[in-house]
């Protein structure tokens, strides 16, 4: 800025804005600057249309997950489980992929390793979780199955008690 320049500002007279053009305060029709600042930020602009695309692109990426489609069918407990653990085993492959290359460039690892470590101990519990399913949904007493087989042991008994003369 010239010495015209900061005695034009002193006055009010040039405005200088973030990109370094200076205008006249007349030109935009202002006698006076309230403040000379330095770097002002102006927040991004975002275009409405790709802002709409994105957002459809995430609805159907997401309505189009395994683990979204198997709860939206209502599937077993077990069913559900068996795709957790299936998501979890993913991510654990991309932690240790990433821990390893981190390794080879010289990078800190410890925090794959304890990523890595707390999703290992949540497969384990949703294995014993699995389990428990598994065996709950097994003496499910009002299923199809189980149904059949009381009533075919019920059935027994009662061919077993005729026979017997009681």
């Amino acid at each position: 800025m010239s010495d015209k320049d900061d005695k034009d500002l002193e006055k009010g007279k040039v405005l200088s804005f973030p990109d370094g053009k200076k205008v006249n305060t007349s030109e935009v029709n202002t006698p006076y600057v309230l403040a000379e600042v330095g770097k002002v930020y102006t927040a991004e602009l975002q275009d409405h249309e790709s802002i709409a695309k994105d957002v459809i692109e995430r609805t159907n990426y997401v309505k189009n997950q395994e683990l979204v489609k198997v709860i939206n069918r209502g599937s077993s407990t077990s069913d559900i489980i068996d795709v957790l653990l299936k998501e979890v085993a993913e991510e654990l492959g991309h932690i240790k992929f990433d821990r390893r290359r981190a390794a080879q460039e010289g990078r800190q690892t410890s925090n794959y390793s304890v990523a890595r470590i707390s999703a290992l101990r949540n497969m384990s519990e949703m294995l014993l979780k699995k389990k428990e399913a598994s065996i709950a949904e097994k003496l499910d007493l009002n299923s199809p199955r189980f149904q059949k087989i009381f009533k075919s042991m019920m059935e027994f008994f009662h061919e077993c008690m005729e026979k017997s003369g009681v």
